[in-house]
């Protein structure tokens, strides 16, 4: 019998809508595509249709946003490093510029900006941790990663507290592949 808690819990829309995704998949052999969920959401009595906004003229202006975005991000500059190797990266980070006298507020920046500007380096520095962070995390269920993971973990650490100034934090030693007695269970 499910206990009082379980009961009085109401899922919240998120909740509702994550559940819809999984049956989806679920019903769907396990994988879907975009499309697939935009089509099962489309009835107005599915758990995913108020996910999404299916006024044309608001959903129309978020879509040429979301281009507008995805267009930023892909601009490309050449970069020359001391060697004289050439590569390309973005021309474009997003960041939050924060001006005196205004409220902060989320803008592209060019990479050369970032690059020069201490503020604006520290957030993308900031970033490319939280990346690396979360890459440890998707793939914490591979015990085969569990060294390079556990250098990232540390590696990342250290970062912050030599270049970005922030203190060290004393990390539990994790168990590597090697302590595991079984594999994880994917619930």
């Amino acid at each position: 019998m499910a206990n009082l808690k379980d009961r009085l819990h109401k899922p919240s829309r998120w909740e509702i809508w994550e559940s819809a995704v999984f049956q989806l998949m679920k019903e769907k052999g396990n994988s879907v595509t975009p499309k697939d969920v935009l089509e099962a959401a489309r009835p107005r009595s599915h758990p995913l249709h108020t996910y999404f906004d299916w006024n044309d003229r608001t959903a129309g202006e978020k879509y040429r946003i979301w281009q507008a975005r995805s267009l930023l991000g892909r601009v490309t500059v050449k970069i020359v490093d001391k060697n004289g190797h050439e590569t390309k990266t973005r021309g474009f980070v997003n960041v939050t510029l924060k001006e005196r006298g205004a409220a902060p507020r989320r803008v592209y920046a060019e990479i050369k900006r970032v690059y020069e500007t201490k503020s604006l380096r520290h957030q993308e520095l900031e970033r490319s941790l939280r990346d690396l962070e979360s890459w440890c995390t998707r793939y914490s269920i591979y015990a085969e990663l569990d060294e390079i993971r556990d250098y990232l973990e540390r590696e990342v650490a250290l970062f912050r507290a030599k270049v970005l100034g922030k203190p060290l934090k004393a990390q539990p030693k994790k168990k590597t592949s090697k302590g595991r007695k079984e594999e994880p269970v994917l619930v």
